[in-house]
């Protein structure tokens, strides 16, 4: 069962996890840390490095563009877990941040004969999606398959955590759940923890994981679907209504639109059962992924 599996012994490594006081970057940390491996944390900010220790990490500052700041991070270690974000604080989106991070980064670990690099992407990102931050994603991971690094690419949908991430709590309070999607829409989602524990899976196994590409899924849910199980977790009924293009695009601009129009007309496609039946895990559900959040009712 996903989150009660018992965790194999393995080599110890020293692995750098770019992105540890982050989502993905924090649940690859926390899966490494409970296999046993030694982990850096890399942060850009000095201030976050106690948060690191208190979850058993080692917080060193570095930058992902910054070529020179990574290399004593790099020092020694067994592997690199990259992950890139094209998004400004106000969430405004920069892909050549995005490209640059990736490819210094990718650089960075072939200057240090890093021997593997597991590098985090997007699920349908070598599908010519036309959503700039996919592209950029896409640009990363050709950069990395010119390296000559031993790699893995993990690659996954919509994380379940983005609904029950602040920001949309607080957007449902008024009871109504509004995205630019049809409420027929059938979405894929994957849980970040489950991310975590494949990331370190990849880790211990390097000789299986080289050279692929994992696409991540554990659940898919028509949007009306998710709304009633949402309003069942919250116990406040919720409604969905769906979002107008013009709208949507003011709020999350064209890159934004972009990925609803294509959830929309073509949407994800993990094989979630092959998936699970190769790598030896099974994914969260979402129904099991509400059970296990803790959130106060809305009303």
């Amino acid at each position: 069962m996903a989150g009660g599996e018992l965790v194999p012994m393995a080599e110890t490594k020293t692995i750098l996890v770019a992105g540890a006081t982050g989502q993905q970057g924090g649940a690859v940390a926390r899966s490494l840390v409970k296999r046993g491996h030694r982990v850096r944390g890399l942060t850009r900010s000095p201030q976050k490095i106690a948060a690191l220790k208190d979850i058993g990490v080692e917080g060193v500052v570095g930058d992902l563009t910054d070529n020179a700041s990574l290399a004593p991070a790099l020092r020694g270690v067994d592997g690199f877990f990259i992950v890139t974000t094209p998004f400004n604080p106000d969430f405004s989106v920069d892909t050549a941040k995005e490209v640059l991070q990736g490819t210094t980064a990718i650089d960075a670990a072939a200057k240090s004969h890093v021997p593997h690099v597991v590098l985090a992407s997007v699920a349908s990102a070598d599908e010519d999606t036309g959503i700039p931050h996919f592209e950029s994603k896409a640009a990363v991971e050709r950069h990395l398959k010119t390296s000559g690094l031993r790699y893995t690419i993990t690659r996954p949908v919509a994380f379940m955590d983005g609904y029950t991430a602040p920001w949309m709590l607080e957007a449902l309070r008024g009871g109504v759940l509004s995205l630019p999607m049809p409420p027929e829409t059938r979405q894929q989602l994957v849980a970040v923890r489950d991310i975590g524990e494949m990331v370190a899976r990849a880790f211990d196994s390097p000789a299986k994981a080289a050279g692929k590409s994992v696409e991540l899924a554990g659940d898919q849910l028509t949007i009306a679907d998710l709304t009633a199980r949402l309003s069942t977790k919250l116990r406040q009924p919720l409604k969905y209504v769906e979002q107008g293009e013009e709208l949507a695009r003011q709020r999350m601009g064209e890159d934004g639109m972009r990925m609803f129009r294509f959830f929309r007309e073509k949407g994800y496609h993990v094989d979630i059962e092959a998936l699970e039946r190769e790598w030896g895990h099974r994914m969260t559900r979402f129904d099991e992924f509400l059970r296990d959040a803790r959130l106060a009712p809305l009303g």
